[in-house]
């Protein structure tokens, strides 16, 4: 049975380039995505660095963009879901977009059991 690789796109976001809080570091974030990756089998092949302010449904063309040219991403890592949008409303919505639209599951890193994919309907 041949292997099949997960390809994925690391997403970080902070507020503003020095960041106030550890977690909020684009260097923290990426590494802990880079070491759940490579513990889960995961191949990053795109990224997406955001340096501003609270994520809206606005701010994400230009990932709607990526997935729609990279048919093979089916994974987006990120530190924790407050990093791709801090409105909980919009989290589940782009997060079930995501999954409609384009076939892609969003994973959170920091911390959590491997199987954390919380807008999986099917279990």
């Amino acid at each position: 049975m041949a292997q099949t690789s997960k390809f994925s796109l690391a997403y970080t976001r902070t507020a503003k380039a020095k960041a106030s809080h550890p977690n909020e570091s684009i260097v923290r974030q990426k590494e802990a995505i880079y070491k759940y990756a490579c513990e889960n089998g995961y191949t990053i092949i795109k990224e997406i660095k955001h340096i501003k302010p609270s994520g809206y449904l606005k701010d994400f063309r230009l990932l709607f963009s990526m997935l729609s040219k990279n048919k093979k991403i089916k994974t987006i890592l990120v530190y924790s879901h407050d990093r791709l949008t801090r409105h909980v409303c919009d989290c589940i919505f782009l997060e079930r977009h995501l999954k409609a639209k384009y076939g892609v599951s969003v994973i959170q890193c920091k911390d959590m059991p491997i199987n954390n994919d919380w807008t999986n309907e099917n279990e």
